[in-house]
């Protein structure tokens, strides 16, 4: 027979998973039902190949610019200022 403790922690992870299906279950209707289809979204990295020699990876390593931190960071400060 099982005591009260571990009766009480099946029935807190049997809620806890309904209630992650029923988030699941409802963010999914609420995207289908607003025409969302994350499947056919464009990726936001542009020029990066699905190749993985060894050539490539340079390239596209050499040819990356992170640009500067401190113009980023002052773009964020001018955004979040307006809110």
């Amino acid at each position: 027979m099982m005591n009260k403790g571990n009766s009480s922690l099946i029935i807190i992870l049997l809620v806890l998973a309904i209630v992650l299906v029923g988030a699941s279950a409802a963010s999914y209707y609420l995207l289908k039902s607003q025409g969302v289809d994350v499947a056919s979204q464009t990726p936001l990295t542009s020029g990066i190949s699905d190749k993985d020699d060894l050539t490539t990876l340079e390239k596209e390593l050499e040819n990356t610019d992170p640009g500067s931190t401190d113009a980023d960071l002052q773009d964020l400060d001018s955004q979040t200022t307006g809110l």
